[in-house]
């Protein structure tokens, strides 16, 4: 089950708000401090101390594979102007680097702590000339990320095994 705070709950059961629901999205640009960090918004947003720019994002269906497992979710990011493609072509594709999805709520943007946040890592990167499709995994494949998300019981692998290989 989804755990909202008092704030979130209240907003989600009401008929009618000022308010909206936004998603946020921070990409690392590895080998910096700083992210790319996005709000699907008509207008720039400052939460948590960082503000957040303004930009077309589209964040797709979870795809699965024919045994119903998740593999990846899309996540395309408006490359019109070719800022997000600068980033991709200097950074090999920018696999394996973390994007972080966020939920807040536009009337709580003073609470630090996201309503959601879900953790993905590049997979593979497609870029033309409107959008820069990010294919998003969330499962390493570890114990530990089944467990990060709750999930124990689909873990496929066996957990006395420890991770990280072993050399003789």
């Amino acid at each position: 089950m989804l755990n909202l705070s008092v704030a979130g709950v209240l907003e989600k059961s009401q008929l009618s708000s000022d308010g909206v629901w936004l998603l946020l999205v921070e990409v690392a640009i590895p080998d910096s401090d700083e992210s790319l960090r996005l709000v699907h918004n008509n207008e720039d947003i400052t939460w948590n101390g960082y503000t957040w720019t303004a930009f077309n994002f589209k964040l797709g269906d979870v795809k699965e594979d024919n045994k119903g497992k998740p593999q990846s979710v899309p996540l395309q990011i408006s490359n019109v102007t070719q800022t997000v493609q600068a980033y991709v072509e200097e950074y090999s594709g920018m696999t394996g680097t973390t994007v972080t999805l966020r939920v807040v709520h536009s009337q709580h943007l003073d609470n630090t702590t996201p309503e959601l946040e879900e953790v993905f890592t590049v997979e593979s990167t497609i870029c033309d000339n409107k959008w820069a499709t990010f294919s998003l995994t969330a499962c390493d494949g570890t114990l530990q990320s089944c467990r990060d998300r709750s999930n124990e019981s689909r873990y496929g692998g066996e957990p006395s095994i420890p991770e990280g290989g072993l050399y003789a």
